[in-house]
């Protein structure tokens, strides 16, 4: 494993300068790579030059097998190997079935809503609430651990059976070799995300997902009170404003009980037909798309409409910004390196919580004043969210997961036209 990564960096390396040459030396059964620098107008090795650096590596590789001296390899690239890291439909169909059971959980809050609140009242709907967590915690004994975590606390078996089991599952072997730990030195920190590769997809990221929650979130409340009111246009009726302060709630009625559970089942078609469009069109296009459609299903919440047609947008908004949501869940941990991924998504989730912090205001206070400004509110928030996503710098369909933010330059800078075009010429000059 390390033999192969260190053929492909000299490889990418002489390819990308073609004044550079290397001498393979061997000393104390150690393989030392030396770099020479050619001054240019002197005859270049070509890229039959690639070709015999890779053999020699290849040689050597294959003499330390004869000699007892066997491979190593990491966790990562174990998990990439086994598939997972580059083939990405997996990772979307995992994050796609995550997302069912969160639609799963809010049909079943509705279905208890309209048990337990005519009843007992939202004391104990709150109490009923929790019993999914209390089974989710008895259970977590029976999750798998890490295999970085094992193998960094040192139970390197643990770690193997876990990704044997990952590798069965695929399809696939774990790679043969010694599994041994990549402990990082230079720890993630936040300033990371702002560096000059990364500083726009940070920002565009941390609002895209601020814009998701906030209209998420936004629509189950305006679900609500639009319900409540009657229709759009009498959620600002002078009728509808509580002459007072006061703690009272008023309860839905079943009828709005049901068309809430209505619009809560567009999570699912939302969250399957994202899986499908996901990896055939992008990421970024994607969720520009969901942005879009979301801010078309706004619009007729505009005029007067029926509570049919009221209930069948909404339906069709909350299916979108589900999908959309699910992409940037996707997106994120593809487009962020190893060392700040898990700051990249955090943030990108902080960003979300603030977003849904803010919406009460616009989705309960500002409508009582005007539910033109609130839906225009939505409208531009969504808008610029489907800018912001088609103007993302990188799109990960199809990509590897990075180790590092230099091996996501080097890809980026590998898959662009004429450097597919070189690397396919010099593998034509390779000697049979």
């Amino acid at each position: 494993m390390n033999a192969l990564k260190r053929s492909s960096q000299v490889a990418y390396k002489r390819w990308k300068d073609r004044n550079i040459s290397f001498v393979t030396s061997q000393t104390d059964d150690k393989s030392v790579l030396t770099v020479h620098e050619e001054q240019p107008g002197k005859d270049e090795p070509g890229d039959e030059g690639v070709c015999t650096i890779q053999e020699q590596v290849d040689l050597e590789d294959s003499k330390n097998r004869s000699s007892g001296i066997s491979e190593t390899f990491t966790v990562e690239e174990a998990v990439e190997a086994i598939g997972f890291g580059r083939f990405q439909w997996k990772l979307s169909m995992l994050t796609g079935v995550a997302w069912v059971f969160w639609a799963l959980g809010a049909v079943f809050e509705v279905l208890l809503a309209m048990v337990v609140m005519p009843t007992l009242g939202w004391k104990w709907l709150l109490a009923f609430s929790t019993f999914p967590l209390v089974v989710f915690a008895a259970s977590c004994c029976w999750l798998p651990e890490s295999a970085r975590f094992d193998v960094l606390r040192g139970r390197e078996d643990k770690a193997l059976d876990t990704l044997k089991y990952i590798a069965a599952a695929n399809g696939s072997s774990v790679p043969t070799g010694r599994l041994i730990a990549n402990i990082q030195t230079d720890r993630g920190r936040i300033t990371d995300l702002f560096i000059p590769e990364y500083r726009k997809t940070t920002l565009l990221v941390w609002f895209i997902w601020f814009c998701n929650a906030f209209s998420y979130y936004g629509i189950v409340l305006l679900t609500t009170e639009m319900f409540q009111a009657g229709s759009a246009c009498s959620a600002t009726d002078n009728s509808n404003m509580e002459p007072r302060c006061s703690l009272e709630c008023n309860n839905l009625t079943f009828a709005d009980y049901l068309d809430l559970l209505w619009t809560t089942l567009a999570e699912f078609p939302g969250i399957l037909i994202t899986l499908w469009m996901i990896d055939r069109i992008g990421r970024r296009k994607s969720m520009a798309i969901c942005f879009v459609l979301f801010s078309v299903s706004i619009l007729p919440l505009y005029a007067c409409t029926q509570r049919t047609v009221l209930t069948v947008f909404i339906f069709i908004a909350r299916a979108c910004i589900t999908g959309g949501w699910q992409v940037a869940y996707v997106y994120t941990p593809e487009v962020f390196p190893t060392a700040t991924r898990a700051i990249g998504i955090g943030t990108g989730s902080g960003m979300a919580r603030v977003g849904a912090l803010i919406t009460p205001f616009i989705a309960q206070v500002l409508l009582k004043s005007s539910v033109y400004l609130t839906l225009s509110v939505y409208l531009i928030c969504c808008l610029l969210g489907a800018v912001a996503s088609w103007v993302l710098p990188m799109e990960t369909t199809g990509r590897s997961l990075q180790e590092s933010t230099q091996s996501t330059m080097e890809q980026k800078n590998m898959e662009r036209p004429h450097g597919s075009e070189t690397t396919e010429s010099s593998s034509n000059t390779c000697p049979q």
